[in-house]
């Protein structure tokens, strides 16, 4: 039997805004108390970020992994400079009439404070130099990486956005309309330093959404049952997060020619139809070693289950226990360069007729706030 564990996001983003996210994939049952160790170094603006879990034991619902919070984590470079990392978590949502300290366990608690260890804002990678990632645990125990080659980033091209009706079958068996932005690249095909291009991406995407915060009234206040609390605010900006998660080769990238290659599957819901659909779409450069580690990640999790597939098994990372202990660490720390371009979709281009209405304060939409992001023009 399996069971699923959430780990750190295979690729950390420093993006304003706080992104978590996280990525799923399947581990046998003896992975109790493994060390998962995951991050990497970008050439994007600081702070780069490490995460650091326990594997847990099974039982009592006892499905994600428990934050390192007592670890020393430092990354050094080719030339002997050290880059040393802190412990951080976010502010926890508030939500109405919950406590969340008191009514999430341990282990969700720490998915949700979003923990991670990450540098100083002035630190960002250079590409050319070679980075290794130190994790000292209270215990003593020392883990350290390979060391790992930053590659320049690829220019990302021009970006263009098709919008795509079809169906879907949901989870009651029954067909559903499913629209899509499907985002494509025209990648320069020619290497530019003679190396094998590997490649993934990741996206924020932000938009503007008018709820009906006058339309909605409930017991705001917990301890006066009955009293209706004032709403505040209409408008709100949404963001966003999203991924495609090893899609491509080397080899498809190279002979890519004139056709674009695509880089991004936006979900349309309601709420997109409000207003100009801002994309940041980010492109990493990242080693061939980090592409097959993922890629065969991502191939048992979407591996249908055959009686003839060979059992799922832990992937060889490149961290190690300095003591030469026979014990795999989960995860990978990579190190690539970053391309970035902007893409404004207009929901003019959505066919589909949509009435979004959320009677409520617009801040209580996840991923909102009423203060609109610099980057947004519309």
């Amino acid at each position: 039997m399996l069971r699923q564990i959430m780990i750190g996001s295979i690729l950390v983003i420093a993006l304003s805004g706080g992104c978590v996210d996280v990525f799923q994939f399947e581990l046998a049952t003896d992975t109790s108390n493994k060390l998962i160790i995951n991050g990497g170094i970008t050439t994007l603006p600081g702070p780069q970020e490490i995460r650091v879990f326990r594997a847990q034991g099974f039982g009592e619902s006892l499905s994600e992994p428990f934050a390192v919070h007592d670890a020393t984590v430092y990354v050094e470079d080719d030339l002997g400079m050290r880059y040393d990392f802190s412990l951080q978590s976010d502010d926890l949502q508030k939500m109405f009439c919950l406590d969340l300290e008191r009514d999430l366990g341990p282990n969700n608690l720490d998915l949700a404070r979003n923990y991670r260890y990450v540098s100083g804002e002035e630190f960002r990678g250079v590409a050319g130099r070679s980075y290794t990632l130190h994790v000292k645990l209270a215990d003593g125990t020392d883990i350290i990486s390979t060391p790992q080659l930053l590659r320049p980033a690829i220019p990302i091209g021009e970006l263009e956005a098709t919008y795509v009706t079809d169906q879907a079958i949901n989870e009651a068996g029954t067909e559903v309309p499913r629209d899509r932005w499907i985002v494509s690249a025209t990648l320069d095909p020619s290497p530019t330093d003679g190396d094998e291009r590997y490649l993934t991406w990741r996206y924020r995407g932000t938009f503007r959404i008018q709820t009906n915060p006058e339309l909605f009234c409930d017991f705001r206040d917990c301890g006066t049952p009955g009293i209706c609390i004032p709403q505040c605010c209409d408008q709100c900006w949404v963001t966003e997060y999203g991924q495609t998660l090893i899609s491509t080769s080397a080899a498809q990238v190279n002979n890519l020619g004139d056709q674009g290659l695509v880089v991004a599957t936006i979900p349309i819901a309601d709420r997109h139809t409000e207003s100009v659909y801002h994309l940041d779409l980010y492109q990493y450069r990242i080693a061939r070693e980090v592409y097959e580690f993922y890629e065969s990640l991502d191939q048992q999790l979407t591996n249908q289950g055959s009686i003839f597939d060979p059992p799922p098994y832990d992937e060889p990372s490149n961290l190690t226990y300095a003591d030469s202990r026979d014990e795999p660490i989960l995860g990978y720390f990579w190190a690539g360069g970053v391309a970035h371009e902007v893409l404004t979709i207009s929901p003019g281009t959505i066919t589909r007729q949509y009435n979004y209405f959320f009677p409520d304060d617009c801040q209580r939409v996840p991923g909102a706030t009423t203060e609109k992001p610099d980057y947004y023009l519309n």
